[in-house]
């Protein structure tokens, strides 16, 4: 197995799909949230030393549902993204760890009223992919 494929595999099993059948998975260990959280963690960290290879021309990619996408924040969930958003980490870690889109994370912290509005999160964003791409 290669990282890649261990990408993949740890991709999988924090968006709560069987990565052998590609199936919804029931109600497991895997739906607990803290252990999505580590799950979205070691994917980053996976990823981060690794390149993932590009897609071959012409293939269309499926889009990635993020595990929590249209659910209810839990207080924990909020309590989470308050404490990440004041350490200063960036929106995209912030997303994966909590299992949320990028524009879930900006509409909460607009709602948490650690924002002003969509188009300051979405600067805050590219601020950040700036500072990665210049260090």
């Amino acid at each position: 197995m290669d990282a890649t494929q261990a990408h993949d595999i740890i991709e999988k099993l924090a968006l709560g799909i069987d990565p052998a059948s590609g199936t919804p998975l029931d109600d497991s260990v895997l739906q607990d949230p803290t252990i999505i959280r580590a799950l979205f963690m070691a994917k980053s960290a996976l990823a981060a030393g690794t390149e993932r290879p590009r897609d071959k021309p012409g293939s269309k990619r499926q889009p990635v549902k993020s595990a929590n996408a249209g659910k209810k924040w839990e207080a924990a969930d909020k309590d989470t993204l308050r404490e990440l958003h004041r350490a200063g980490t960036a929106i995209r870690h912030i997303a994966l760890q909590l299992g949320r889109s990028h524009g879930g994370i900006i509409g909460q912290l607009v709602k948490e009223g650690l924002l002003t509005d969509r188009d300051e999160g979405l600067a805050v964003i590219k601020r950040q992919d700036a500072a990665v791409v210049n260090e």
